[in-house]
């Protein structure tokens, strides 16, 4: 599917994103991020699927569970604004997922060049 979080980008940023992405394989049932992980990578999923959730209740159960599938991204609001996780992301228990990854350090890289382009995708 197509990234919504990179919908209105020019071109040129995308061009240079995709030189920056690193591709990643997870095995199923791989951890991605925890709760209070300070945010140092975007994910976008390729294929596969992440698992998305907050802490678990009192019977062990997840809470706020959500799946994320191809086109969407994983931990791009901490990234974005250099915060903690407030979610865990596991992947599907049953496939690889197939992510494209960008680092803090690349996305600040990305936007010096582009700075016009942070609006976009916020």
């Amino acid at each position: 599917g197509e990234c919504a979080l990179l919908q209105g980008c020019s071109s040129r940023f995308l061009d240079r994103l995709s030189a920056l992405l690193r591709e990643r394989v997870y095995e199923p049932d791989t951890q991605l991020v925890r709760i209070g992980d300070v945010g140092k990578e975007l994910f976008v999923i390729e294929s596969g699927s992440v698992v998305l959730h907050g802490e678990e209740d009192e019977s062990g159960e997840a809470t706020d569970v959500d799946v994320a599938a191809a086109g969407d991204t994983v931990g791009s609001v901490p990234l974005v604004f250099n915060i903690h996780h407030f979610r865990n992301a596991r992947t599907s228990s049953v496939e690889e997922v197939h992510v494209f990854a960008l680092t803090i350090e690349k996305y600040r890289l990305l936007l010096k060049m582009f700075p016009h382009q942070e609006d976009t995708i916020m």
